[in-house]
């Protein structure tokens, strides 16, 4: 009895050991079974989305279209009316490929256009509406812009499979415990693609509907794609467990196209207006083609005008010089010093310091404030004498650059902005005289868009030269706070050094003959 009991018992026991496997293997799956319900059952499924707010679209050329605007006036390039006619999948794969790629970029182009600004016009092209317009009498032409050059051009290939690669990985591994068949596999695979796109743009002239000569811009863009699986499953006494990941990158190809087009028209408008554009774009290099219109340019001038654009690019890079169109002193030392910090230049007038200067100007703010006031410049009269800051926000224009005992001056300055400004005469002889405002006051604040006559004409008095014969001064000192602790009048003129002047950012020192 007792032995049979125990036999009994030890089989009964055994048994149970061998089920042991099947019970934990089988809750496994039970508890991913109300895992799985709870979670995944069709009643319980749930996405939640993200809110996003709407967002401007930029391309890393962005910045790059508003600086040509600003380029195109630092230059003083011609305002020069632009106009797009449809660009267009010149391929015809946007439409069979499910539209990979855009089959319209019109929209884009007229948009970069309009975002450029500066002497960039942007002419929109729709007939039907200035037809409707003029039938209606909303509107006539007499006071429309009409355009220089119309833009041309399209996608003109597309290459999808440029360059593919894959590679694939596969593992199985099968066992057994107590029995019961295990199993585990993995598998993993990846693909990399290459897809290649080109757009062309040319201009044409809208008068003559010729093309501009050598005025075109081709560009390649290249979009890669990237899928990567991997696949891990489980066999447990038949039950698989099983457990899959995808992952799928594209670069966006409309995108890419956005991208190439606001490059290819600051080529293409670089090129017509004679921008040194590929400053603008990383890596770019010079272009040729704006390099020989600026050579043929140089040579076609007399020695006077290329010593006058020179010294307009001279005070756009910060020298002192006047504008006097001669191979003065100033002129001379400025050419000098650029060349020292610009390798590849002469210091002389030639076409190597001449390239130089033009490709050196700072695309910034100050440089847009200095050729403003060179424009005034430029319109004046060639008799008055004038002078400008080094960064460009003041400038002090005489009638003459010589007078003789007895004549009256009168004087001009201007600002670039909110600017307290005082000016004193300095004599020949050393002794220093308040000119504008009145003695003692602090300086006068003055606005931009305004010149200011020295002395006003509601002032009641005139300046009447009185000598001494020799060369005075006309020194004036701005500044964004009122000025104080000014040399007083009467001083001498070692108070008005240049260790004095370089306190203050913005000045001006502007010679006077007297005879």
């Amino acid at each position: 009895m007792h032995m049979i009991t125990q036999d009994r018992t030890s089989s009964r026991h055994l048994r149970r050991m061998r089920r042991t496997p099947r019970s934990r293997y089988g809750a496994i799956v039970a508890a991913l079974w109300l895992v799985s319900g709870c979670a995944y059952h069709s009643h319980n499924v749930d996405v939640s989305l993200q809110d996003e707010l709407p967002r401007a679209t930029t391309t890393s050329y962005s910045d790059a279209l508003s600086r040509f605007g600003r380029m195109s006036e630092i230059y003083a390039a011609p305002k020069t009316h632009y106009m797009a006619r449809d660009i267009f999948d010149n391929t015809g794969t946007s439409v069979a490929t499910s539209a990979e790629i855009p089959r319209d970029v019109t929209e884009m182009v007229k948009s970069t256009l309009n975002a450029i600004g500066g002497k960039v016009v942007y002419i929109p092209y729709d007939p039907e509406f200035m037809l409707n317009s003029a039938n209606t009498g909303y509107s006539g032409f007499q006071a429309k812009l009409t355009p220089h050059v119309v833009v041309s051009g399209g996608i003109t290939e597309f290459d999808r499979g440029l360059e593919t690669r894959g590679k694939n990985t596969d593992l199985s591994l099968e066992g057994s415990l107590d029995g019961n068949a295990l199993g585990a596999e993995f598998s993993g695979a990846s693909k990399t693609s290459v897809a290649s796109i080109t757009l062309d743009f040319n201009l044409v002239d809208f008068e003559t509907l010729a093309g501009v000569s050598r005025m075109q811009a081709v560009n390649t863009v290249k979009v890669h794609k990237g899928t990567a699986e991997n696949a891990i499953a489980f066999s447990i006494i038949g039950n698989t467990i099983g457990f899959q990941g995808t992952v799928k990158k594209v670069q966006g190809r409309h995108a890419a196209v956005r991208v190439m087009v606001h490059a290819s028209l600051i080529q293409l408008l670089g090129k017509h207006m004679k921008l040194p554009y590929w400053r603008l774009l990383p890596g770019a290099e010079r272009d040729p083609v704006v390099i020989e219109q600026m050579t043929a340019e140089f040579f076609a001038m007399t020695n006077a005008e290329r010593v006058k654009r020179m010294q307009e690019y001279l005070i756009l890079n910060g020298y002192a010089v006047q504008l006097s169109a001669r191979l003065d002193a100033e002129t001379q030392r400025a050419l000098s010093e650029f060349a020292t910090a610009h390798a590849g230049t002469t210091g002389r007038v030639d076409l190597e310091t001449f390239l130089g200067l033009y490709e050196s100007v700072d695309i910034s703010h100050a440089s847009l404030a200095k050729r403003r006031m060179l424009a005034n410049m430029l319109a004046a009269d060639g008799a008055r004498h004038s002078t400008l800051s080094q960064d460009g926000l003041l400038r002090l224009t005489s009638s003459a650059s010589s007078y003789r005992i007895g004549d009256e001056i009168e004087l001009v300055v201007e600002v670039a902005r909110p600017l307290y400004v005082k000016i004193f005469n300095i004599s020949s002889t050393g002794e220093v005289w308040d000119l504008f405002p009145m003695e003692n006051e602090e300086g006068m604040l003055l606005t931009p868009g305004k010149s200011y006559t020295v002395p006003p004409q509601s002032a009641g008095y005139v300046l009447q030269v009185i000598g001494p014969k020799g060369e005075d001064r006309v020194v004036a000192l701005a500044a964004d706070k009122p000025l104080s602790n000014l040399p007083a009048s009467q001083t001498h003129s070692q108070d008005f050094s240049d260790e004095v002047l370089a306190r203050f950012d913005t000045h001006v020192d502007l010679p006077i003959g007297i005879k």
